[in-house]
């Protein structure tokens, strides 16, 4: 543990940065050659698309707005076409009275309403921003939505395609485990690997990986030199090193594919409407109706709820 009293955040930042990491990311990368577990990335053309390439993401915000007798959330759920533009948007406006909103029955709505999009779309390559196959929550709708994932994996499948996850957070252990580091995968990944390589590893979850799913780990060829995890299931038309690829080549500033940042950027626009619902209905609670309620329930709570989750 480094403790750095800061007076001069740049100077701050050049101590940290002097810590270096040449040497550990030698010895990470050597592990990772004698293991066999590094492989080159191919030309981005090596994919071709046999139907419709989609990106979707969902947001709301990390906490309902809460009026005296009303709990207030909105779910955005975007889906953008990877090669035409064509985007669809969809919204929901959820709402409780007299009781608080369960942040994890909206975020279990989030993820469900993300592969209903998906599978109405009938893609041939979906790219989703997270997991495949969502962690399970206290909700029903998580249940849900683990099953409308299994089915969107095997309508893909059917059409010869492919479904990935790209995971913007991970702290997954699985190959650093193996090789007897104490680091997370990402940050394995990252030392360890040049830009154009990935490692591949058969999936963690065992449902999905009786289906041959994998996870991955690629550094992109532009953007931030920061290793990105993917989960994979790809069918015997797709090789799962070519969607890689694939990825790896459509990048934009922040390392991540560019589709993923867009419909990002989309849905957290999107959120804000919440704002908007919210001063209408408190002038028209304030013109009399149901005047009892509506109040804000902390009065000096103003302008946005800071923060969007995805």
């Amino acid at each position: 543990m480094l403790v750095v009293e800061i007076d001069d955040p740049l100077a701050a930042a050049r101590r940290v940065a002097d810590l270096g990491g040449g040497r550990e990311s030698g010895e990470v990368r050597r592990l990772l050659i004698e293991r066999g577990l590094i492989h080159r990335l191919r030309s981005g053309s090596a994919l071709e698309p046999r139907g419709g390439v989609y990106a979707v993401d969902s947001a709301f915000p990390r906490s309902p707005s809460n009026l005296v007798g009303y709990s207030l959330s909105l779910v955005a759920v975007a889906a953008a076409e990877w090669f035409t533009g064509e985007r669809v948007v969809k919204r929901w406006l959820l709402v409780e009275r007299f009781r608080d909103l369960d942040q994890d029955f909206v975020a279990g709505f989030a993820r469900l309403q993300e592969r209903n999009i998906a599978l109405s779309l009938d893609p041939w390559l979906l790219v989703l921003d997270g997991e495949i196959l969502p962690r399970r929550g206290r909700s029903g709708l998580w249940e849900q939505a683990r099953t409308a994932s299994l089915s969107l994996v095997a309508s893909v499948s059917s059409k010869c395609g492919a479904v990935a996850g790209v995971l913007k957070r991970s702290y997954s252990r699985t190959v650093s485990s193996a090789l007897g580091l104490e680091v997370s995968d990402r940050v394995l990944a990252t030392l360890g690997l040049e830009r154009g390589e990935a490692i591949i590893v058969s999936h963690g979850d065992r449902v999905l990986a009786e289906r041959g799913c994998v996870e991955a780990f690629y550094k992109p060829l532009r953007g931030l030199p920061v290793a990105v995890k993917v989960e994979a299931c790809c069918s015997r038309c797709v090789d799962c090193l070519d969607l890689l690829s694939f990825l790896a080549s459509e990048t934009s500033a922040t390392g991540l594919p560019w589709a993923i940042d867009l419909v990002d950027g989309i849905v957290k626009r999107e959120v804000a409407l919440l704002d908007s619902v919210e001063r209408h209905l408190l002038s028209m609670l304030a013109r009399g109706f149901a005047a009892e309620l509506g109040v804000k329930a902390n009065p000096q709570e103003q302008g946005r709820r800071p923060g969007v989750s995805s």
